[in-house]
């Protein structure tokens, strides 16, 4: 099975391990192996894939393995997204709660 290294430098801040995919995105960058022991997680050929753009501030992310997809979230639109092979980008929950929010108003309430 081969694996590609995925990230979207500048727009999704993150970098996971993903099966090939069919979908062409656009390669962005090189991976320079100062560790030999990289080559145990990539191969050869892996490249850096940017999968999407135009979030304001993303954060997150995590790997949903039952449903093969990364879930993360657009901060200021207040809006979790999700990835896949076969789909690509969707809006996965909106509005997705802004935790930070709720947090601040919460101690707001305690003083």
């Amino acid at each position: 099975m081969k694996y590609k290294i995925v990230a979207a430098f500048n727009y999704i801040v993150f970098v996971i391990f993903i099966q090939t995919s069919n979908i062409p995105y656009e390669i962005t960058g090189r991976i320079e192996r100062y560790d030999p022991g990289l080559d145990q997680f990539l191969g050869p050929k892996a490249e850096i894939e940017k999968l999407a753009d135009g979030f304001d501030w993303s954060e997150g992310p995590v790997w949903d393995s039952k449903n093969n997809r990364l879930l993360f979230t657009d901060v200021p639109q207040n809006t979790a997204y999700s990835w896949d092979e076969t789909i690509g980008i969707a809006i996965f929950l909106k509005p997705s709660g802004h935790p930070e929010v709720k947090g601040e108003a919460r101690r707001e309430r305690m003083a």
